[in-house]
């Protein structure tokens, strides 16, 4: 076994150590570990990202990254991330905030679920953790209504299923410090930067 692990550390670097992080996901110490060692072999691990991370860990194709599975996030149960990974996959990814609201507004997202996934960084190719965090009651009353509507067989004025964007109210950005002790609270560990950088 030390032999075969061995060797697919050296040759498959990516696959072996996102393998490692997926198996050791619910141990924090143990992810801190592994994602230091990731640093010293200079396999990059990213943070999630709601276009192109999948439940567990995944390798970035043609890169030497790792990306942060969904399922990893506190709070975020298996049933919310398989949805959102199956929605993406037979839709393909989300074009905006509006866009992922009209199509896993029936996914099981509640208001503990999608704040911890908006601290974690999930959004930020989307929308600023703040604003999002600011609007998060807005954003869940949106799509309690779609789903309403859904279920009762309405669409919009137009004849389509996307409804008029949605209007955020502006917030001040979120500072490093805070978006890092989010990311500590919510992944056990610091992604996008360190407080002693």
């Amino acid at each position: 076994i030390a032999y075969q692990t061995a060797w697919l550390k050296t040759h498959y670097p990516c696959e072996y150590m996102s393998s490692l992080l997926t198996a050791d996901r619910k141990e924090i110490e143990r992810i801190s570990f592994l994602i230091e060692e990731c640093k010293r072999m200079k396999v990059e691990v990213l943070p999630p990202d709601i276009n192109e991370s999948f439940v567990f860990f995944s390798v970035v194709p043609q890169k030497r990254q790792i990306r942060f599975g969904l399922s990893a996030i506190k709070n975020v149960g298996m049933g919310i991330t398989e949805g959102i990974v199956e929605e993406r996959k037979k839709n393909g990814p989300f074009k905006s905030l509006n866009d992922f609201i009209d199509r896993v507004k029936d996914k099981g997202i509640n208001k503990k679920s999608l704040e911890s996934m908006i601290k974690a960084g999930v959004f930020d190719s989307m929308v600023e953790r703040n604003k999002m965090l600011v609007n998060i009651d807005l954003i869940l009353e949106n799509m309690r209504e779609r789903n309403r509507d859904a279920n009762n067989g309405q669409t919009s004025l137009f004849g389509s299923s996307n409804q008029e964007e949605l209007y955020l109210r502006d917030a001040p950005p979120a500072k490093e410090e805070l978006r890092l002790a989010w990311e500590k609270e919510l992944l056990g560990l610091f992604i996008t930067s360190h407080p002693l950088e």
